[in-house]
């Protein structure tokens, strides 16, 4: 069973976002947590959604070339409201 990371590389962008299940450590609190955890936390949890973002634009565009345009801007909007 691949994590989303190794989806990631695997080029396996379906499986990339079935795998995706919210932002990064969300909801967790943070009150005591010192810089350094604070920023990696933040970090993660951009380049988990970039992640996130490319693999929507990667299969938009393998539905564009397929012709298939709604899909296409479907899966582009989904992209544009991955949250950070």
């Amino acid at each position: 069973m691949l994590d989303l990371s190794s989806a990631f590389e695997q080029a396996d962008y379906d499986q990339v976002i079935k795998l995706y299940t919210g932002a990064f450590l969300q909801g967790v609190a943070n009150r005591n947590w010192c810089y350094e955890l604070e920023e990696w936390v933040y970090s993660t949890r951009e380049n988990t959604a970039e992640k996130l973002r490319s693999a929507y634009l990667q299969l938009a565009q393998r539905s564009t070339a397929l012709g298939d345009y709604a899909h296409a801007a479907r899966l582009a909007e989904q992209a544009y409201h991955v949250p950070y």
